[in-house]
């Protein structure tokens, strides 16, 4: 069994059948002064590298899914409720972003709510809980850890997650690249993917680097 994580090193063997991905507290800032929006994230992948099982837990929102090997998604114990396709998009329909998404895209065209929380996996699960989040982006600032169990968790209620320009996430290239995610990545509920394509607008290269001010 191969074990991923930020905080700690360890060599990859990719002929292993199973790999776990975890990241303790995904949302550090939050958590490091006092927000409740920080969560533990942990993906299990497979011998070809495809999310298979998950789970987010936000001990301080009280909030617990899971997504079994099965493919059943459950949250706070309970099956996961089922929302209707997105059939349109207006001025109440909730969009979950990243707090950097602003140096990558244009989103002055989405004509309903902008919400980001400060952790990626609370991001990209949030619209399989509240029924007026259709959707979720990320930018290219994130990793696998902040990721996959998320991927899984909306991988067993059928949501659509891959990167914007349609392509599948690939845990091998980001295993290769330091486990980075290789470009801008959505997260959709059925019907939304191409209503929020539509309306996002590249306004850089999305695999640079955004170079913050030291402190």
């Amino acid at each position: 069994v191969n074990f991923v994580t930020e905080e700690y090193a360890r060599d990859f063997d990719p002929s292993r059948r199973w790999t776990f991905i975890i990241d303790p507290i995904d949302g550090t800032d939050n958590f490091s002064q006092g927000a409740h929006a920080w969560c533990i994230s942990l993906g299990l992948l497979d011998e070809r590298m495809q999310p298979r099982a998950g789970m987010v837990y936000a001990p301080r929102l009280d909030l617990f899914l899971f997504a079994d090997i099965d493919g059943r998604l459950e949250i706070n114990g309970n099956q996961a409720p089922d929302f209707p396709p997105v059939e349109d998009m207006n001025a109440l329909s909730g969009l979950v972003v990243s707090s950097r998404i602003h140096n990558f895209l244009d989103l002055r065209t989405f004509p309903g709510k902008l919400r980001s929380l400060g952790s990626a996996a609370l991001h990209l699960t949030f619209p399989a809980c509240y029924p007026g989040l259709i959707g979720a982006i990320q930018d290219t600032l994130t990793y696998a850890w902040d990721i996959a169990g998320a991927h899984a968790i909306l991988q067993a209620q059928g949501y659509r997650i891959s990167y914007l320009d349609g392509s599948p996430l690939d845990y091998t290239r980001m295993q290769l690249s330091h486990w980075r995610v290789q470009k801008i990545l959505m997260a959709a509920r059925p019907g939304a993917w191409e209503l929020l394509s539509s309306c996002l607008r590249s306004t850089s290269d999305p695999c640079q680097d955004i170079r913050l001010p030291l402190k």
